[in-house]
């Protein structure tokens, strides 16, 4: 039946959305999974008609790693990370303020927007280095560079955004940033430690140039 359908394409996310209350039992299926989707990569029937998308948690994959046959995924060509740099995180960043309602932008909005005409502001000053440090360098480096802390420091700016708006409240838009962007690194500092690196595991047919394993952060600004 295979043969006479469409290539099929399956998204299995999220599969670790209850793994603190069985850590264990969550370990062991993310990694059967892990195993089973390599096994369709290597089907000689499947292979040609499925795709497979899988996420598991790096833990899992480190497991994998360190067992009998671990080698074997050593340097697998099916197998990428995706590391979040300053330069990743940034465009992150900018492609969210894209596509980001204007009433959320205090600043003037020209050909584009950024971060000087959401906040607007382009510096804000340091009173510890006491210089005047860009914004956007502001922003990130009171976060880890991921993607999730990017989105509760956006839903929060923009929260605080639409007050300031709204009551007119005496505070300055730089007071503000400072209150937002100190309370989220209180958060971050305080939050439980939980693992940030998640793998993507994505199994092309043969229909394409070459087979590939994509490993990315499942990161998802305002549910956009």
């Amino acid at each position: 039946m295979i043969w006479d359908s469409p290539p099929m394409c399956f998204y299995i996310d999220a599969v670790d959305e209850e793994f603190a209350h069985a850590p264990m039992h969550w370990h062991r299926c993310q990694k059967g999974l892990f195993y089973q989707t390599m096994r369709l990569l290597r089907d000689s029937k499947l292979g040609e008609r499925l795709h497979i998308f899988i996420c598991i948690r790096d833990i899992v994959y480190s497991s994998v790693l360190r067992s009998e046959h671990g080698t074997r995924y050593v340097k697998e060509p099916h197998i990428r990370i995706l590391n979040w740099s300053k330069g990743a995180i940034s465009y992150f960043l900018h492609e969210k303020l894209k596509r980001l309602d204007n009433k959320f932008f205090v600043g003037y909005i020209r050909d584009v927007k950024d971060v000087t005409s959401w906040l607007g502001i382009r510096e804000l000053h340091n009173d510890v280095r006491d210089i005047d440090e860009p914004i956007e360098q502001y922003l990130l480096r009171h976060t880890r560079l991921l993607p999730r802390d990017i989105i509760i420091l956006g839903n929060s700016l923009c929260a605080e955004i639409v007050k300031l708006k709204t009551f007119d409240e005496e505070r300055t838009i730089e007071d503000m940033i400072r209150d937002t962007v100190s309370e989220m690194a209180i958060f971050l500092e305080t939050s439980e430690a939980v693992p940030q690196i998640d793998l993507i595991i994505l199994l092309y047919t043969k229909a394409h140039d070459s087979k590939s394993i994509l490993i990315v952060s499942s990161r998802h600004f305002i549910g956009k």
